[in-house]
């Protein structure tokens, strides 16, 4: 077996392609090894003090235009959602049972 190797844009140097982040779709690396990426990253948060608050102002954004998601997603991280009600086949029973559980929280918090 062969391992992958790439150059880096940044230090030139080649390395296994397990030093290298995956792009969004999960194909192909970023340009960047990890430590020239994450030293791009650092620097751009030194040199731009905004840089922060207009990441935090952009979440609150998208966090009010998908409140159902953001809901889903916090219920998983407590570890109170197994499945995922958007997905199709989930039985009818697990989104009943889901509904009431959502209602006696909801009863429960006011």
């Amino acid at each position: 077996m062969r391992l992958a190797m790439k150059r880096c844009l940044n230090c030139q140097q080649v390395k296994p392609v397990a030093d290298y982040y995956k792009q969004a779709g999960g194909r192909t690396c970023l340009p960047l090894c990890k430590v020239c990426h994450n030293a791009a990253c650092l620097a751009r948060k030194k040199s731009n003090p905004d840089y922060r608050a207009r990441q935090y102002a952009a979440k609150k954004r998208w966090e009010q235009r998908n409140p159902q998601r953001v809901k889903t997603h916090r219920l998983r991280c407590l570890g109170r959602l197994i499945w995922d009600p958007r997905q199709e086949g989930v039985p009818s029973l697990c989104l009943e049972l889901e509904a009431a559980l959502q209602k006696l929280r909801e009863a429960i918090a006011a």
